[in-house]
């Protein structure tokens, strides 16, 4: 007779079991929307991000969006900040991803949101970190 290959221990598969349904569970019950406010991934066309915005205070600072490469798009903020990359889509190069970051560690991240053609939210943040830094942006006719 021949010793089986793997051998459970007994009990083990009624926990794995559990575990995944759990896991499948939460899975299912995932929104589209976050509710903790966050901005939700999704994609904003190149061309409508491209160019000069300046945020919507007393100061009026610019930052620039550059169409950097073929795989990128790069946010500089003209002020000192670090800049900022956006993937573009491999499947649609004209569209880039909303979320964005630099590399460090712990990294920064920076979430986009186009509330019309003439209005642009930015959200700064360290990801793991507690506060959000929250920029309006307007282009300027």
């Amino acid at each position: 007779m021949k010793p089986p290959i793997f051998k459970f221990p007994a009990g083990s598969v009624c926990m794995v079991t559990m575990l995944l349904l759990f896991v499948f569970s939460i899975a299912r019950t995932q929104h589209p929307t976050d509710s903790l406010g966050n901005y939700v991934v999704s994609s904003i066309e190149v061309k409508s991000l491209r160019g000069y915005w300046y945020t919507d205070d007393s100061l009026g600072k610019p930052v620039e969006f550059i169409d950097t490469s073929w795989y990128e798009i790069t946010l500089d903020m003209k002020d000192g900040y670090h800049p900022y990359y956006f993937v573009k889509d491999k499947q649609d190069s004209t569209r880039v991803s909303s979320s964005g970051c630099f590399p460090h560690w712990p990294p920064f991240d920076c979430d986009l949101l186009l509330v019309n053609d003439e209005t642009l939210e930015l959200r700064l943040s360290e990801i793991g970190g507690m506060t959000t830094t929250t920029l309006r942006c307007k282009r300027r006719k």
